[in-house]
């Protein structure tokens, strides 16, 4: 069974400002899998202490790792992307999130992005289980 690593991106926000509560939709996601019996791991750049160091060990283990990206995400999500493959080059690397369901072109064209994921979380958990098996297309936009 496939192991799925969901990231939150650290971004530039001050963490007192920013809301302490778990992203719902990785939330959502994880829930799913988790249900469905595939191991999954959220972590989260902006509210864990020593997000780095977790997010190499986790990208080391894990088969498909997915981010949620916010426009102002990017710069960190796209360095992120980059040490993944470096780290764990033969994993896929899917973007979900506002910016790749607003800007679907741009995140598109990225070479880093393996699978780009548009539609509400709970509808793409099954997607990301069934990702990267032969014959899947890499470009989903449900409505």
């Amino acid at each position: 069974m496939k192991r799925v690593l969901l990231i939150n991106p650290p971004f530039n926000i001050v963490k007192d400002n920013y809301d302490s509560s778990i992203s719902v939709g990785l939330l959502s996601i994880a829930t799913h899998l988790d249900f469905n019996g595939v191991p999954v791991k959220i972590i989260d750049g902006v509210r864990q202490k020593n997000f780095l160091e977790i997010f190499k060990a986790e990208v080391a283990k894990s088969d498909l790792i997915c981010f949620s990206v916010m426009t102002m995400q990017i710069p960190q999500a796209l360095e992120l992307s980059a040490l993944a493959k470096k780290i764990n080059p033969r994993r896929q690397i899917i973007w979900g999130g506002a910016h790749p369901t607003f800007f679907p072109e741009q995140t598109v064209k990225h070479e880093l992005i393996a699978v780009r994921l548009i539609a509400l979380f709970a509808i793409t958990a099954p997607l990301i289980k069934a990702a990267g098996e032969p014959g899947q297309s890499n470009w989903w936009r449900l409505t």
